[in-house]
C-alpha cells in the first residue's frame, strides 16, 4: 500500500497549526513532512544564517519528495519563504492546497 506524502509549508510562527494539521492528515492515511525547527515560535532556538539556508534546502527536498503540498495560511498570512515554496512546488508539478480558505493565492507565482 502506498501512502501519499504531504509536505506542510507555512510560517513557523504557526507551530500549533502544523501539529494539529499533521495529526489529522496522518490519521487520514498520509505521510506528513514538515519543519521540525520552529524558530519563529520557539524563542530558545538560535538559528544562524547558514542554518537557515540548510533548513530551506532540506524543506525543498521534502517538497520534491511529496505528492502534494499543504500550505498553512492562517489569517491569510503567506510570508516570502512560503511564497517561494509554493512557487517551487508549482514549478515542479507538485499540487498545492491550502489549509484555510484562501482566494488570493493564484497571483503569487506570476512573477517567478
Amino acid at each position: 500500500m502506498k501512502f501519499p506524502i504531504i509536505t506542510l509549508c507555512g510560517s513557523t510562527m504557526f507551530k500549533d497549526d502544523f501539529f494539529w494539521i499533521a495529526e489529522k492528515l496522518t490519521l487520514d492515511g498520509n505521510i506528513v513532512l514538515m519543519p521540525v525547527i520552529f524558530s519563529h515560535s520557539d524563542r530558545d532556538i538560535r538559528v544562524t544564517p547558514q542554518d537557515e539556508q540548510t533548513l530551506r534546502d532540506i524543506h525543498r527536498e521534502k517538497i520534491r519528495m511529496s505528492d502534494k503540498v499543504v500550505v498553512i495560511n492562517r489569517d491569510d498570512y503567506i510570508g516570502s519563504n512560503t511564497q517561494m515554496e509554493i512557487c517551487y512546488a508549482s514549478s515542479i508539478g507538485i499540487p498545492v492546497e491550502y489549509a484555510y480558505p484562501h482566494d488570493t493565492v493564484s497571483h503569487l507565482c506570476l512573477k517567478v
